[in-house]
C-alpha cells in the first residue's frame, strides 16, 4: 500500500498532467474533495467548491 505522501504525489502528478498539461478539467472532481477550498489565485481565482475550480483550470 502506497503512503500517503505517495498518493499525494501521484494526485499533485495527475492535477498537472491532466488538468494544467491537457486541458482535462472533467478529473478535477476526482482530485478534490467536494468542500475544497482554494484560497490563492496561482492557478485559478479564488473557490470554495472543487466544482468551482474547474472553469478557472481551463486555457
Amino acid at each position: 500500500m502506497a503512503s500517503v505522501e505517495e498518493r499525494n504525489k501521484a494526485s499533485i502528478v495527475r492535477f498537472y498532467d491532466e488538468v494544467i498539461n491537457r486541458g482535462n478539467v472533467d478529473v478535477v472532481d476526482d482530485l478534490m474533495e467536494p468542500g475544497f477550498v482554494h484560497y490563492g489565485e496561482t492557478l485559478f481565482p479564488v473557490s470554495k467548491a472543487a466544482r468551482r475550480s474547474r472553469p478557472g483550470c481551463r486555457a
